[in-house]
């Protein structure tokens, strides 16, 4: 089958690679339908996670069909449309059972980060993917719901989603301010409507300019300076949440946060919210489709990668990469 595969530093290339095979159970083998660019697959091609190795194929995002199932998979059968979870979570363990998925003790679930396809084993860049815990990580689309907006479900509004609405405590009649110009961002804005805020304001911390006070902060970015920025931007006893691979805090900056008594929490992505997002889409209760802001072929997913990493410049939010019809 056809892939694209991390060979080094800077080096991302198309390569002829064996459909991948059942090795456990509770394994599915999903042919692919669409896929995306994630900010962690242009950190992993510039060689800023020297532990994936090269022949890796990268990608954790995507919306595929059922081609094969291990003999442990029942939620699947094979012809169903599914989206393929960033987090790979078995859902007996634990961590699983009381929501941190992101947390599986599962080996092969990455004792702790979830995010295993395209990083530790291979991922979705490809016109085959493995799916471990196939009932857990590769969740049945409703047929209301578009590629557009299934790919979403993989791992952008889910990150949005648990952040901006289910750690902010987010009321109806509330404030809220989202700091960023990113997909999540954006989808962020589109979450947090579920919730009712009298006021949303999205802000781009390099062109930050308000005074207004907000109820809840969502920090998008995870820069010292939208920390900074969120802090001086919510109300006393306010709350803000932050998500990113941040960047760490001096002393000054949580000191404000103590004599605020501002609520701080980080987000990771534990996609447990998966599911409702599905229905929610399905139910039109949740508009998305604006975040996909091109659609190429699989044989351009090379250019997916140009404009994704030139983001800010061009405009790019998300590219879907169609790799076949249905």
């Amino acid at each position: 089958m056809k892939a694209l595969v991390f060979r080094g530093a800077g080096d991302v290339r198309w390569d002829d690679v064996p459909v991948p095979i059942v090795r456990r159970p509770t394994d599915a083998i999903v042919r692919m339908s669409a896929t995306t660019v994630s900010a962690m697959d242009l950190e992993i091609r510039a060689g800023t996670l020297p532990e994936v190795r090269q022949g890796r194929i990268l990608g954790h995002e995507g919306v595929g069909v059922v081609w094969r199932t291990g003999s442990g998979v029942s939620r699947l059968r094979v012809g169903d449309r599914v989206v393929v979870s960033a987090v790979s979570a078995c859902g007996v363990c634990a961590h699983c059972r009381v929501g941190m998925r992101h947390h599986c003790l599962d080996p092969e679930g990455g004792r702790g980060s979830g995010w295993i396809l395209g990083y530790s084993i291979d991922g979705t860049h490809a016109e085959y993917t493995r799916v471990p815990f196939a009932d857990q990580s590769a969740l049945s689309v409703p047929r209301g719901v578009a590629d557009a907006g299934a790919l979403l479900v993989s791992e952008v509004l889910p990150t949005a989603y648990e952040a901006a609405v289910q750690r902010s405590g987010l009321r109806s009649g509330e404030s809220v301010a989202i700091i960023g110009a990113g997909p999540v961002a954006a989808a962020a804005v589109a979450a947090v409507r579920l919730a009712h805020p009298a006021r949303t304001v999205g802000i781009d911390e390099d062109l930050a300019s308000t005074e207004e006070e907000f109820d809840a902060v969502i920090d998008t970015t995870g820069s010292g300076a939208s920390l900074r920025l969120a802090a001086h931007i919510v109300r006393v006893r306010g709350r803000v949440v932050t998500l990113g691979v941040h960047a760490p805090a001096s002393r000054d900056d949580l000191q404000i946060f103590r004599e605020r008594r501002i609520g701080l929490a980080l987000s990771a992505t534990a996609a447990s919210s998966s599911r409702l997002l599905l229905r929610l889409l399905d139910e039109r209760k949740l508009s998305v489709g604006h975040l996909i802001t091109q659609e190429v072929g699989f044989d351009q997913m090379l250019s997916a990668f140009a404009l994704s990493s030139g983001a800010r410049a061009n405009g790019t939010l998300k590219v879907l990469v169609r790799v076949a019809a249905d």
